[in-house]
């Protein structure tokens, strides 16, 4: 039989630091369409445009895949291929007003495809960049845990009873994450109930920022950070903790909240849009503004689970409807189509 659809040859550019967000989705959505094209995983992080035009002489390229507005977008304004620019969350509205919100307007304005993950996003998009709506498509992310390490315990590698209460917060290190929010009101609930404990864990992507609140923790109870596991390790750590908490400023979609309701983790996050499109509070997990609140969830949570059931129940249904690695990669297929 003739094959109606011959692999592309695409280019895929990504920030791939480990531990990131980006580099989680970027490996996701490689490994999903390159089940059917021929596919090249550039780390934006480690390649300029000399080196990319040398990738791109060596190979017969049709399209190319960008991921993140700025890092993939600066490459992607070089070259000829026509692209689809894959919003990285969090990463479009840090740099609005800069140099670099320039170059990802630029590269916005050139893709002939551009992919949010919810169309909160996508909305947010078009009043940054007007004219997005028309070429814009919403692709929600899917989750893949299957990479998970059973054999890694979180409470021995933190020396913690079994019986700790466990409080999450894996983000990497950076002021838009804001990972230490809860630093100072999780002391006190620990002074008063020894068993609870938050654990911090992610890479430090920027250092100023993280030298001052690291050295605070070293001298508080009841708060460990550690700097980076690899993925499987933090898979299983979520897959144990009591809650998985989000402190983020703005969030694109969080691809840890994500993980948590698979792994059948309860999910604590603070009020963002992009938490919102994923979490309805008391249903799919539970929604904060303040440190205040925060902790009384978290309290709530810990000392009365009686409703974690029903809300595990609702996350594994909303997974299925809203999350699902089939039309994930079928709708990535189509845009590769559309841009060829």
């Amino acid at each position: 039989m003739v094959n109606k659809n011959p692999p592309i040859n695409i280019l895929f550019l990504s920030p791939l630091l480990e531990g990131a967000g980006n580099y989680t989705t970027a490996h996701r959505i490689y490994n999903e369409i390159k089940k059917s094209h021929n596919v090249i995983l550039v780390d934006t992080y480690k390649t300029e445009i000399k080196d990319l035009e040398l990738i791109i002489k060596q190979n017969d390229f049709d399209i190319a895949i960008g991921l993140h507005a700025l890092h993939a977008g600066k490459l992607l304004i070089n070259i000829k291929l026509p692209y689809a620019l894959i919003m990285g969350g969090t990463d479009m509205y840090q740099h609005f007003g800069t140099e670099n919100f320039e170059i990802m307007l630029k590269a916005i304005q050139m893709a002939k495809k551009v992919v949010a993950f919810s169309e909160e996003n996508l909305i947010k998009t078009n009043k940054l960049c007007p004219g997005v709506l028309e070429k814009g498509v919403c692709i929600p992310q899917s989750i893949a845990v299957n990479d998970i390490n059973n054999d890694f315990n979180i409470r021995v590698f933190l020396d913690l009873p079994q019986t700790t209460k466990l409080v999450l917060l894996p983000a990497g290190i950076r002021a838009v994450k804001d990972p230490f929010m809860l630093v100072d009101a999780f002391s006190k609930l620990h002074q008063s109930n020894t068993d609870f404990h938050l654990c911090i864990i992610g890479q430090i992507l920027e250092p100023d920022f993280a030298k001052k609140h690291l050295e605070k923790i070293k001298s508080i109870s009841g708060i460990q950070y550690i700097n980076k596991l690899p993925r499987p390790k933090v898979l299983s750590a979520i897959q144990q903790a009591d809650i998985v908490l989000n402190t983020s400023i703005s969030e694109g979609m969080s691809s840890a909240i994500l993980e948590a309701m698979a792994l059948h983790t309860t999910v604590v996050a603070r009020s963002n849009d992009g938490n919102e499109s994923i979490i309805e509070h008391g249903k799919t997990g539970f929604i904060f503004n303040t440190a205040s609140e925060a902790i009384e969830l978290i309290k709530f949570i810990l000392t009365d689970n009686k409703v974690l059931k029903e809300i595990d129940t609702n996350c594994q249904i909303y997974l299925d409807k809203n999350h699902s690695a089939k039309i994930e990669k079928s709708l990535y297929n189509k845009v590769i189509m559309e841009l060829v």
